[in-house]
């Protein structure tokens, strides 16, 4: 694991400026977020553009409307150090924000529909560290958030998502596509950095967070710019790394996660030949997608093992992640490629109404008390 707290504390900063602006208690929590670039080696925050989605929705009640979806839809943008008066206004959209499906290999879900998008926003447009561009969505106790932001010159930019509730029925999502062009012809040191954080409040709760990578070598049937549009093929991205959990967060093996690298990736990827001949059962004779599985492998147990979660109080962090070992450098295909990256959040609450069958029976549960326990006395 490579150290860096900047995007997390970026993440964990808004977090707070979401909650705490509503003075709600935060109940679930998913975010994401990665570093802007091809690699340490290749900042490229200024280049291209960017675009934001998000959704959100408060279920109806007994006793209470539905609200939403996206109730209350805002736009922030931060250029040169001040606020702009010239922000973006978010559109509805009908692109559906792709996050990991708990307990499943490789299935993905989609949030509902509409969500609102602020799309092709220039990353030019932050210019100082501390720049930022977000969208968000917000109905009733539920937000979804989706920002691009410029750190110092050693970090470069952060972009990332997060989806946030405060309790009650409902679900919200946030992502961010960031889509450039990496010319060909050079190989580029690849270790994206990536946050990632997951916190649920109990039965009926749901959190998941994603970040994944596409380029026009694997992705050849739509331009890059349209992987979203086009229903989001992960079986045609580089790779995707994706993490979710429902009911309560106390260990890693509450946690679900999943990576998947596409065996046509390493026809561009290069990894280090110590680290591939440390693969239990390595050897330079198998076909990509043998080599692929072995790494895929590694990794997901790389991240099932203590040390590189921090759980404390129900929330799971891992903080300055790469999924690829120090050396591993991407060579484009061709004399240029259009290479992506995104980043997903989404939480659901499903919480039983109190008078409910399910509302007692969560209430027996959180005392420490079984259906039948009075029966049995």
């Amino acid at each position: 694991m490579i150290p860096r707290t900047s995007g997390w504390l970026i993440g964990a900063a808004f977090i707070a400026i979401l909650v705490l602006h509503g003075h709600e208690a935060l109940g679930a929590k998913a975010m994401a977020d990665l570093q802007n670039s091809v690699g340490n080696g290749t900042k490229l925050g200024k280049a291209g553009t960017i675009s934001f989605y998000a959704y959100s929705l408060q279920n109806a009640t007994t006793s209470t409307p539905q609200v939403g979806p996206n109730d209350e839809v805002s736009v922030s943008l931060l250029t040169n150090g001040k606020p702009a008066t010239n922000a973006p206004a978010a559109a509805n959209s009908t692109m559906m924000i792709p996050v990991p499906k708990n307990g499943t290999d490789g299935i993905f879900k989609y949030t509902g529909n509409p969500t609102v998008a602020v799309e092709n926003q220039p990353k030019a447009l932050l210019v100082v560290s501390g720049d930022n561009e977000s969208l968000t969505s917000q109905s009733g106790d539920f937000k979804g958030y989706a920002y691009d932001t410029l750190g110092a010159a050693s970090v470069g930019g952060i972009f990332g998502a997060i989806a946030i509730s405060s309790g009650g029925s409902g679900k919200a999502a946030g992502a961010a596509y960031d889509p450039t062009s990496v010319p060909g012809g050079s190989s580029y040191s690849y270790q994206p950095l990536m946050d990632a954080s997951i916190q649920t409040d109990g039965i009926g709760s749901t959190a998941s967070a994603m970040v994944y990578a596409v380029d026009s070598y694997v992705f050849t049937s739509d331009n890059v710019a349209n992987f979203l549009d086009d229903g989001a093929p992960f079986a045609n991205s580089l790779w995707e790394l994706g993490v979710s959990a429902s009911g309560a967060v106390s260990s890693v093996s509450d946690l679900d996660v999943e990576f998947d690298l596409n065996p046509m990736a390493l026809d561009e990827l290069g990894f280090p030949t110590s680290y591939l001949y440390s693969l239990p059962g390595y050897s330079p004779s198998m076909t990509e997608a043998e080599v692929a599985l072995l790494i895929d492998q590694q990794m997901d147990a790389a991240l099932a093992s203590p040390g590189v979660w921090t759980i404390a109080g129900g929330e799971a962090d891992l903080t300055g992640f790469s999924p690829f070992p120090a050396g591993t450098m991407y060579t484009p295909e061709g004399s240029e490629v259009d290479y992506a990256a995104g980043a997903d959040a989404y939480v659901e609450d499903d919480v039983p109404e109190p008078g409910s069958a399910a509302g007692m029976l969560v209430g027996l549960i959180a005392l420490g008390c079984k259906p039948r326990c009075e029966q049995s006395r």
